[in-house]
């Protein structure tokens, strides 16, 4: 018996040039024309919409693209792309590391569980690293037909799909896959996202907007859909794409990973869990499969709005956006968050603890550095809880160093939660997956009383000691 993994639509995702309109995509540039750029992108298997005529997403995320399962991922990717000489290779391997990414979680939430994933993880990345773009190539959708198989996988490989989502759907056994769209071209991007508004006039003042040409990635209806390309820097033409690998061979797998992190943690919590606490725990799991994180959506993007009141860490919004892809890295981010940015943020302790008045309190101070280095303000804990300040720095000049020290401080915390808060690390990893346990119940306390609750301790002081998580953190990081 053959399972069929990955199912086919009938229709190309990549435009045809045969029957697209004269003008190329990227002339189309009046300011961003966006139903001009959602019908040529919708014309590439036929004609155009009629203007007003209804679109249908979900028809078109069915007939415009592959449907990957992979545990707790519903993975929507491009028949063309699949095809493509070098995509072709490319996404196979974006996939496999979904896997990792999960047995990874499974290891977060259940201690010594992720080991038992990992006979059905290696024969689905076998699988995958079987995909060949010639073969996909060679098969033709039929016009307007029911969707057809593109891959069938040996009975072994649909079986382990079968037991890995088991595995991950846990309690849950009804839980909705959480649904990626990975989409390689720059152009397909933003047209898709110019589509969204063609199809849902509600959404038009959000994504009809000039910065669409920047973003890596988007949320619609539960989807999140993710560019495999920067925008090219300084470019008149919004189809110009960068490759994200060109600076670090390692940093789309991050993107994707980071990107796929957030749609899991949404998935499981249901929304509930605070923004900042899914936004560290995405680059930590960046960190722990990679051994770094290397990604531009969070920290100092400096085009976005600073993130709604958190008791967890105030800052960058972590949805929607990137940070413009060549620019020099800040000091925050010289190792790639290697070490969770345990040295950088400790250097910025001793740095502001120069200021300190009293020895008891020289573990508090973070010294922030304006733009182009011409000023100096130590901001000073709790950065987190309700007694944290509103704001950590005095001027917009601090705004991008505080931002980046905020994404350090809030992935090395996790990091020392997960390894260090509940005395060694068995019992440190026990007490964290009990945490993420208890934020997963719907109806589940705050997430300070839950901290609270597992650890004994509150989450922060309004003079971080020994009585607080955050108080031990900054004592740890001052031994260093």
């Amino acid at each position: 018996m053959q399972r069929s993994l990955v199912v086919f639509g009938t229709a190309f995702f990549l435009l045809a040039p045969a029957v697209l309109p004269a003008a190329p995509l990227a002339a189309i540039r009046s300011d961003l024309d966006y139903e001009a750029i959602a019908q040529h992108w919708l014309a590439g298997r036929g004609p155009a919409a009629a203007p007003g005529a209804p679109v249908d997403m979900e028809r078109l995320l069915t007939e415009r693209f592959a449907s990957v399962r992979l545990g707790l991922f519903d993975v929507r990717v491009a028949r063309a792309a699949l095809a493509d000489p070098v995509w072709g290779r490319e996404i196979p391997r974006l996939l496999a590391s979904l896997l990792d990414l999960q047995v990874r979680w499974r290891e977060w939430i259940a201690p010594g569980a992720g080991v038992a994933l990992e006979a059905e993880a290696k024969t689905l990345r076998s699988w995958l690293a079987s995909w060949d773009p010639q073969s996909f190539a060679a098969r033709e959708a039929p016009s307007g037909g029911p969707a057809i198989e593109a891959e069938a996988a040996r009975e072994s490989a649909g079986a382990a799909q079968d037991a890995f989502a088991r595995a991950m759907r846990g309690e849950d056994p009804g839980r909705r896959p959480a649904r990626l769209v990975l989409i390689p071209e720059r152009r397909d991007f933003v047209a898709f996202t110019t589509v969204i508004g063609l199809a849902d006039p509600r959404y038009r003042s959000a994504y009809w907007l000039p910065g669409i040409v920047e973003w890596t990635y988007l949320d619609y209806e539960g989807t999140r859909v993710v560019a495999l390309q920067y925008a090219a820097p300084g470019a008149t033409d919004f189809t110009a794409g960068l490759a994200m690998n060109d600076r670090n061979p390692k940093a789309l797998a991050e993107h994707v990973v980071q990107m796929a992190t957030r749609s899991l943690l949404d998935n499981v919590f249901g929304g509930r869990m605070e923004p900042m606490v899914a936004a560290g725990l995405a680059n930590n799991m960046v960190i722990e499969l990679f051994g770094e994180v290397d990604t531009r959506t969070d920290g100092d993007t400096r085009a976005r709005q600073t993130e709604a009141r958190s008791v967890f860490i105030p800052g960058g919004n972590p949805d929607g956006g990137a940070l413009p892809p060549i620019r020099a890295d800040s000091r925050w981010r010289e190792s790639h968050g290697k070490d969770h940015f345990v040295a950088v943020l400790r250097r910025a302790q001793k740095a502001g603890a120069r200021s300190a008045t009293a020895r008891r309190e020289r573990h508090l101070g973070f010294e922030l550095v304006a733009d182009g280095g011409s000023a100096r303000h130590v901001a000073r804990a709790p950065f987190l809880g309700t007694g944290a300040g509103e704001r950590l720095w005095p001027d917009s000049r601090f705004e991008g160093d505080a931002l980046e020290f905020l994404r350090a401080y809030r992935s090395a915390f996790l990091f020392w939660l997960r390894e260090h808060a509940a005395g060694d690390r068995k019992e440190s990893h026990a007490a964290f997956a009990a945490l993420l346990a208890g934020l997963a119940v719907p109806g589940a306390p705050a997430l300070a009383d839950t901290l609270a609750a597992t650890y004994g301790v509150p989450l922060s002081e309004p003079v971080p000691g020994e009585g607080s998580l955050e108080g031990r953190f900054l004592l740890w990081l001052a031994k260093r």
